[in-house]
C-alpha cells in the first residue's frame, strides 16, 4: 500500500531529526517527548557499535568515543539495511573524514585498531563458505594442501595484533601481516602473526603450490639452504594444521 504524501514526508522529518538531533516540527509529535525517539534509536547504534569496537571505546574513553558515535550518526550515509555492518560504515566513516585527523595524529595506528576489530566481527557473521573436498592423509611438504576458506592474510600499518594500543607508537610504523580465520569446529577467530616469509608461503598456498616448491623458490629467492628454510617452515605448517587452518590434502 503506497503512503499518502504527507505521511512520507512526516516520517523523512522524524529519521533526519533521528539522525541530526535538528528538530523541525512534526504533525501529531509532542515537541518536548520527540527527544526520547533519537535517544532510542541513537542507542542502538551506540550499543552496536561499542559491542563491534570494545578496544577503541576503551582507548578512546566513554566521552570521546561517544563524541565520535554522534558524528558518525549525525553525518554518514547508511549504506547497509543489516545494524550488524553498521561497524564497516564506521570505519569508512573515521578512513575518509578529515575532520578527524587530530584523532589520528594523537592515535596514528587507530584505524588499522579498528579494522582489525571490524574484520573479527565480519569473519564471526560471515556466511558459512563450503569447503572443498581433502583427505585426512597425506604429506605436508609433498601435497597440496587444502586451506580453510574462511580465512585472509591481513596486511596492516601498525601491530595492534600483537601490542596494547597504549604501547604503539608512530615509531611502530611498517609492514606488519596477520592470518585471521574462523576455526571450523568451534567457530571461533583466530588471528595468527605472520613473518613477510610466512605471509608469502600461505600466499602461496592459496595459490595452490606444495609447501616444498615454496621452500625452494625462497630458498633461491634468498640465497638460502634449503634445509634451513625447511626447518622454518614445516613447524609452522604443522601449527597451521592443528589449528585448523589446513584442513587436509587435495584428494
Amino acid at each position: 500500500m503506497l503512503l499518502n504524501p504527507n505521511t512520507k514526508i512526516q516520517q523523512e522529518k522524524l529519521a533526519d531529526y533521528c539522525r541530526t538531533g535538528e528538530y523541525t516540527p512534526l504533525e501529531g509529535v509532542t515537541p518536548n517527548r520527540v527527544h526520547h525517539y533519537r535517544r532510542l534509536i541513537f542507542n542502538i547504534a551506540l550499543d552496536t557499535l561499542s559491542t563491534a569496537y570494545p578496544i577503541t571505546k576503551k582507548l578512546l574513553g566513554s566521552e570521546s568515543w561517544k563524541e565520535i558515535v554522534e558524528k558518525f550518526y549525525s553525518e554518514s550515509e547508511c549504506t547497509t539495511p543489516y545494524v550488524w555492518r553498521m561497524p564497516l560504515d564506521f570505519y569508512e566513516f573515521v578512513k575518509s573524514n578529515q575532520s578527524l585527523n587530530e584523532l589520528m595524529q594523537r592515535h596514528p595506528f587507530i584505524l588499522d585498531l579498528i579494522y582489525f576489530e571490524w574484520i573479527e566481527l565480519e569473519m564471526y557473521m560471515m556466511e558459512d563458505i563450503p569447503q572443498d573436498s581433502s583427505r585426512h592423509n597425506g604429506d605436508l611438504k609433498k601435497d597440496v594442501l587444502v586451506l580453510n576458506p574462511e580465512s585472509k592474510v591481513l596486511l596492516l600499518d601498525f601491530p595492534v595484533h600483537r601490542l596494547a594500543p597504549e604501547e604503539i607508537t608512530s615509531n611502530h610504523k611498517g609492514k606488519y601481516y596477520c592470518l585471521c580465520f574462523r576455526e571450523p569446529i568451534d567457530r571461533k577467530i583466530q588471528f595468527i602473526d605472520l613473518s613477510a616469509y610466512y605471509a608469502f608461503l600461505i600466499e602461496n598456498l592459496y595459490a595452490g603450490n606444495a609447501v616444498e616448491d615454496v621452500i625452494a623458490h625462497a630458498a633461491e629467492d634468498m640465497s638460502l639452504p634449503i634445509e634451513k628454510i625447511e626447518e622454518n617452515t614445516m613447524p609452522f605448517i604443522e601449527h597451521l594444521r592443528s589449528s585448523g587452518f589446513v584442513l587436509g590434502f587435495n584428494p
